[in-house]
Parts: C-alpha cells; sequence; structure tokens
C-alpha cells in the first residue's frame, strides 16, 4: 500500500513539473509572440510616419494605422497616431473619437492627451484644449518634447485668442525646454515681429 501511494505520489508531482514546464513553455511562446507583434506594430507606426512625413501620403498612413487596429484593437499608439493623422488630413471629428478611445483607455497618456488638445484647438474649443493641455503638461517631465509641445499648444491656444504677450510668454517656455527646435524659435521671431512697437 505505501508503495502504490508513493507510486500515486511520485506521478502526482510529475504531472504537476510537467505542467509547470508546459506553463513556462507557453508562457515564453506567448512573450515571444507580443515581442514579434510589438515589433511589427513599430514598423507600421515608422512605416506610415514616412508616409506622412516624406510623401505627404496622409491617406496610405491612416489605411496603416487601420490595419494595426484591426488586429489590434486595444493598441493605444496606434489609436494615437490615428488621430494625428485624422488631424493632418482635416478630419477633426475622427481623429478626436480616435484619441477619445485611447484615452478611455489610458486616461493618463500623455501623448494621446497632447494629441487631443491639438486637435481641439484645431477645432477652436480652447477652453476645453487648454484644460486637456494642462492636464498632459501636468503629467509631463520638464525638458522633454511632450513637455516642449504643451507649452507650444498653449502658445497657440493664446495667440488665437489675441492674448499675443502670453501668448509669446508660453512659447519662450517650449523653448526654454526643447531649445533646438527651429519651429519654435521661428514662431518666436514671427511673434517678435507681429508685437514690435511701430
Amino acid at each position: 500500500m505505501k508503495n502504490i501511494n508513493l507510486l500515486i505520489l511520485v506521478v502526482a508531482l510529475l504531472s504537476i513539473a510537467a505542467l509547470i514546464s508546459l506553463r513556462a513553455v507557453n508562457a515564453q511562446e506567448r512573450a515571444t509572440e507580443i515581442q514579434k507583434s510589438a515589433a511589427d506594430i513599430q514598423e507600421k507606426v515608422e512605416q506610415a510616419l514616412r508616409l506622412r512625413d516624406k510623401e505627404n501620403n496622409i491617406a496610405g498612413a491612416i489605411k496603416i494605422m487601420k490595419e494595426v487596429l484591426a488586429s489590434n484593437p486595444e493598441n493605444i499608439g496606434a489609436m494615437v497616431f490615428l488621430a494625428e493623422f485624422y488631424k493632418a488630413n482635416g478630419a477633426l471629428e475622427d481623429g478626436l473619437k480616435s484619441v477619445d478611445k485611447a484615452l478611455s483607455i489610458e486616461p493618463k497618456n500623455v501623448f494621446a492627451l497632447r494629441v487631443k488638445g491639438d486637435i481641439l484647438v484645431q477645432m477652436g474649443k480652447y477652453k476645453e484644449a487648454e484644460e486637456v493641455i494642462n492636464s498632459a503638461l501636468s503629467m509631463s517631465k520638464p525638458k522633454t518634447a511632450d513637455y516642449a509641445l504643451c507649452y507650444y499648444l498653449l502658445s497657440m491656444i493664446y495667440s488665437k485668442q489675441g492674448l499675443k504677450d502670453k501668448a509669446k510668454a508660453y512659447l519662450e517656455k517650449a523653448i526654454e525646454n526643447d531649445p533646438t527646435n527651429q519651429v519654435f524659435k521661428q514662431q518666436l521671431k514671427a511673434m517678435e515681429a507681429l508685437v514690435a512697437p511701430k
């Protein structure tokens, strides 16, 4: 009887070890699959950005992001890039829907908040844009591109509202946080020319 119990115990332990080993193999396979998927998505995002930036093919970039989302419907980055591409194509409502979907999954995503703020600025919804951008700014780290872009967007809001001094101050903060950004510097020169005494 003791031998049978011992045999049952050994078989049970071997079964547990085999199950643990199988789960470890499955976990490793899943991790490899996730890494491959992430690399594929990154490649598609880069392809879409090249289409937008080098070929001015925004429709092609939108198509690629839709393909990514068809196979990865919860991919926040793809949702936000899709929103950016919609904005560049003038489809602001579609962009807002896409970025709002991303924010429903990850409400504190700084990239998504900044893109939403930018879309709201383009829509002329300055008060709402200001709130969203200030939220992104509070979560961003100083001396980063996101931080600088938030200040730049706030500058745009104030400029569009005719608050030139406030716009200039925020543009200077954008440059302070991203001193190599030539767009910010050109914008500041243009703004200074507009507010310079005649």
